[in-house]
């Protein structure tokens, strides 16, 4: 029986494609001010002064996950990593600025 390649890269572009709807988040870290920036800039709204951390970071996680490809997904990835000072775009509007593996903050 001939051996399909075609099929092959198929699979794995599949199981890549899943591991990047997954994976694409687990570096991050959120600082406080980022998640404020981010409800009010982008999402249009406004913390309390107490709101529950793990809820909120779901939140953007999620909302974040619908707004971005693929590809920006994977840019992301490349700059979580702690050498990297970098402004990223986000959705066309937004930039995110990610400082020492962290996000930092949501501009216009």
């Amino acid at each position: 029986m001939p051996f399909n390649r075609q099929k092959i890269n198929r699979k794995e572009k599949k199981m890549n494609n899943q591991e990047i709807k997954t994976n694409w988040k687990s570096n991050l870290k959120p600082t406080k001010h980022f998640i404020e920036r981010y409800y009010e800039r982008v999402l249009g709204k406004y913390l309390h002064e107490n709101f529950h951390y793990k809820k909120a970071i779901k939140k953007i996680f999620k909302d974040m996950n619908e707004r971005l490809l693929d590809r920006e997904k994977n840019i992301l990835q490349l700059f979580v990593n702690p050498q990297c000072d970098v402004i990223l775009p986000l959705g066309g509007v937004n930039e995110i600025v990610i400082k020492k593996g962290k996000l930092i903050t949501v501009m216009n």
